[in-house]
C-alpha cells in the first residue's frame, strides 16, 4: 500500500468513521480497500432494526480525502 492509500485507509477508519457515527449512531464501521490494485472502495457497515448488519460499498477511486468524504456522505 503506497502512502496515499495508507492515508485514505487511516482517514476512513478514524476521522470519517467519527463523522459517520455522529450522523447515524447505527453505523458500526467503515473500511477502505483496494480491489485488483486499482479500484478503491469504502464499505460502510451498520446495524439494522432487525438486528443484522448491512453494508454499502462506495467507489472512491482516485478521490482526494474531501471527495472521498463527500462521496460516502452522499450514499449513506
Amino acid at each position: 500500500m503506497d502512502k496515499v492509500h495508507e492515508q485514505k485507509f487511516n482517514f476512513v477508519r478514524h476521522e470519517l468513521l467519527q463523522l459517520l457515527r455522529a450522523i447515524d449512531r447505527d453505523i458500526l464501521k467503515a473500511e477502505y480497500e483496494i480491489l485488483d490494485d486499482e479500484i478503491e472502495i469504502v464499505t460502510v457497515y451498520w446495524l439494522t432494526s432487525e438486528g443484522y448488519s448491512s453494508d454499502r460499498k462506495i467507489n472512491v477511486t482516485g478521490d482526494s480525502l474531501s471527495a472521498l468524504a463527500r462521496d460516502v456522505l452522499k450514499r449513506i
